[in-house]
């Protein structure tokens, strides 16, 4: 949005000390506010690709700094884009759900409040006062909307030249960094991390700094249409210059985003990401015609020059095709055409569309406001129609994402306006000098839109933290003008009120689960101490189940497990429970079987001999086991295998059922 300072100050030549003394701090005052921009922007990237809540508090820190900066560098007022509108609204509807209100969840979201009531019946817990039935990652999120939005303002105070490099940078840094860990046959990134639920061996996509590559595509996709962008903005510099001297300055930049760009489409087509491929696909074309086309001047020179250009040009567009073509033959071309295999059930666009279907439900559990951003964990395994051992983590459709996490009015609002504000910028770009570079880089927002329609990358930094940068930068002209003291205290208060809120939030996160359920098996932690925070997490009723039945506490491992059962399906310790409570509370013998069964139906991995014993113990004739045989080869598969080292005869009895 700001105006670039970069041309003016290569056409005016200082004549006094006094001038160039001033032309030096000025340079130095923005060199500092476009380091904290680049860090602020790529740290997320580097750092696990924003996923842990430490990088919240790590990218909050640095944009307070660079907040600090661009408040105390000059006097003048900081130039407020109307985008920043979308970001003040998103983070007091995500505060709403959040702030800790008795009553509020009851009045605008009472189905999700008798769901809540129903899964904490009978248990003395109480959920903790809130819309949100996942207070830890609304908190979490309604931090990092607050970093996001100042981000927005600060970008919009620099060039778009300075944000569309930093851009490019983290995308050629995390595509390099990617090359090493393949050149290295590194198998976890930066040589220590690995994932939990992620096995890179098995990955065919390049690993880089991301744990998720469809996320690392979506970073690659924007410092590719930046890069882009650069490469064409300093093509027509140089061509526009009467300085001879400025020629190869010129050119010395453009052959540096030639560079970026090389670097990052091998790695983007080795991510494998099929909606990045098909997004670079779709709108590649029309970035390269902007980019490429002769730019209308009325300098005779420039057309004559521009002329002489056309042969490099052709041979810049068919290099990159070319590129694109030959990395594409290690897996990419394959990955698209699962796109065309609707037919089968269990494919993985199958799927992402039934989610994506079935997920449109939950607007009915909170109408008004959503259920809360980060709750859908938590919320959809109740409605899931096709229930697994799979965790559905993230509704993969950012603009469905918005509806649901933030209700139709204010999510719809969101999906709308950024469409708005997209469109505007592109037509409000096309009579600049450098309008054709500017959508270029505005192209990139679009496919990183495109690939976002069925991915959620933008929940994460990594992936959020250069688009809204980017949006800041390219905003077309500022609505308000900001009193530099006073959005230096706003905003610094702001920050720092998201920074404690980030801190208390973290140890409530999703990403904190899996170490908190590990230490509630260990019997370390209460369960019930922790379903106040995330009172329908299925995983936990489950666990609560067990250390119950490990207690012969049957009556309440029998109800921890049916809570389980509904809020996710797809829980095997859940059913298994479930029936040896029922076994023990003398239910009826059938309702057991039918309990066992269906947990030895979703087996996804080899049964321990805990379980192996149990089942021999509860079925000691071969024909019993036989009637538990699940219908799925691969569980059944996994239970014969289980049984024939210690009863031959039950494995004989079960292949024979089959």
């Amino acid at each position: 949005m700001s105006d670039d300072l970069d041309d003016d100050l290569d056409e005016v030549e200082p004549i006094e000390p006094r001038r160039r003394s001033a032309r030096r701090q000025e340079r130095s005052r923005r060199s500092w506010s476009q380091l904290l921009l680049t860090a602020a922007v790529a740290s997320p990237a580097l750092m696990l690709g924003g996923v842990p809540p430490l990088v919240v508090l790590a990218f909050l820190g640095l944009v307070l700094a660079l907040w600090q900066r661009l408040c105390t560098r000059t006097q003048s007022p900081l130039l407020v884009p109307p985008a920043a509108l979308l970001g003040v609204g998103a983070t007091l509807l995500t505060f709403a759900q959040w702030v800790p209100m008795p009553g509020v969840q009851a009045l605008l979201a009472p189905e999700l409040h008798a769901a809540v009531q129903d899964a904490l019946a009978g248990t003395g817990v109480e959920a903790r006062a809130g819309l949100s039935p996942c207070p830890g990652d609304t908190g979490l999120e309604c931090a990092r909307l607050v970093g996001l939005t100042l981000l927005l303002v600060a970008a919009a105070q620099l060039s778009w030249r300075a944000t569309a490099t930093a851009v490019a940078l983290a995308g050629s840094a995390v595509a390099l960094l990617g090359f090493a860990h393949e050149a290295l046959g590194l198998q976890a990134i930066y040589g220590f991390y690995a994932a939990r639920d992620v096995d890179f061996v098995a990955l065919p996509s390049m690993l880089s700094t991301f744990v998720n590559p469809n996320h690392q595509s979506g970073l690659l996709l924007l410092g590719i249409f930046c890069a882009g962008g650069l490469a064409a903005d300093q093509h027509r510099l140089g061509l526009d210059t009467t300085d001879p001297s400025k020629v190869d300055r010129y050119g010395d930049r453009f052959l540096a985003a030639m560079a970026a760009l090389t670097v990052q489409i091998p790695a983007l087509v080795l991510s494998l990401s099929r909606g990045a491929i098909v997004a670079l696909l779709l709108v590649g074309p029309v970035a390269a015609w902007l980019g490429l086309r002769r730019q209308r001047s009325e300098r005779q020179s420039q057309r004559r020059r521009s002329r002489h250009m056309s042969p490099l040009r052709a041979v810049v567009a068919v290099g990159l095709l070319g590129l694109l073509l030959l990395v594409a033959q290690h897996g990419a071309w394959r990955e698209l055409a699962t796109l065309l295999d609707l037919a089968d059930p269990d494919a993985d666009l199958d799927t992402k569309l039934r989610v994506a279907r079935e997920s449109a439900a939950l607007v009915e559990l909170s109408p008004w406001v959503g259920i809360g951003r980060g709750a859908f964990i938590d919320v959809f395994g109740a409605i899931d129609s096709r229930p697994s051992h799979v965790l559905h983590t993230h509704l993969e459709s950012a603009p469905l994402a918005m509806v649901v996490e933030w209700g139709p009015w204010l999510g719809g609002a969101m999906v709308l306006g950024m469409t708005a504000w997209w469109g505007h910028a592109m037509l409000a770009h096309r009579r600049r000098r450098d309008g054709a570079a500017r959508q270029v880089v505005l192209l990139g927002l679009l496919a990183l839109a495109v690939q976002n329609a069925a991915d959620f990358a933008l929940e994460f930094l990594g992936v959020a933290a250069p688009a809204v940068a980017l949006a800041g930068a390219l905003s077309p002209k500022p609505a308000w003008r900001w009193s530099a003291k006073r959005a230096r205290w706003s905003g610094t208060l702001a920050l720092v009120a998201a920074l404690g809120l980030a801190a208390w939030s973290r140890p409530h996160a999703f990403t904190q689960r899996v170490a908190i359920d590990a230490a509630i098996h260990a019997g370390e932690v209460d369960p019930a101490q922790e379903a106040r925070w995330r009172p329908l997490d299925g995983r936990l009723h489950g666990l609560w189940a067990r250390r119950a039945a490990e207690r012969g506490d049957w009556p309440t491992a029998l109800a921890r497990a049916e809570v389980a059962i509904a809020r996710r399906p797809g829980n095997v310790d859940a059913w298994l429970i479930r029936a040896a409570a029922l076994h023990e509370t003398g239910a009826d013998p059938q309702d057991v079987d039918r309990s066992m069964a269906r947990g030895l139906a979703l087996l996804h991995a080899p049964p321990d001999e805990a379980l192996v014993e149990y089942l021999l113990e509860r079925y000691p004739e071969p024909e019993a086991m036989a009637s538990l045989c699940p219908p799925e080869p691969e569980p059944w598969r996994l239970l014969v295998e289980a049984l024939r080292p210690v009863a031959p005869r039950h494995a004989d009895a079960l292949a024979a059922a089959r």
